[in-house]
């Protein structure tokens, strides 16, 4: 199951197994490369480990594979390479943002 591996993966992530973590989640993509929250995680798991140009590809193609917004995953991988502004600016602007992110970040 696609979400009980992701689960799994994010759980290798916290506890700083980065490996284990990019192993499950790039097999998930294996069996469905459109798999959004997957490809989000991902990028996350690039941006930590130093990988800058490939967190941002992806982060940049999620919207091409689903027409959602991602504003809030793209920010935490804004977050991870340290470009704060970036992150704030991508939530504050986020066309499907309710207000709630938006009361955090006055």
């Amino acid at each position: 199951d696609e979400t009980a591996k992701l689960r799994l993966a994010e759980s290798f992530e916290q506890m700083g197994n980065l490996a284990e973590a990019e192993k499950l989640v790039r097999e998930i993509l294996r069996l469905n490369a459109k798999n959004t929250d997957a490809l989000a995680a991902l990028s996350r798991l690039l941006a930590k480990k130093g990988e800058k140009k490939e967190a941002l590809k992806i982060i940049g193609n999620i919207s091409a594979v689903e027409n959602t917004d991602f504003s809030y995953e793209s920010a935490l991988v804004y977050t991870v390479l340290g470009e704060n502004e970036k992150a704030i600016d991508l939530l504050k602007n986020s066309a499907n943002d309710s207000g709630f992110i938006k009361m955090f970040l006055k």
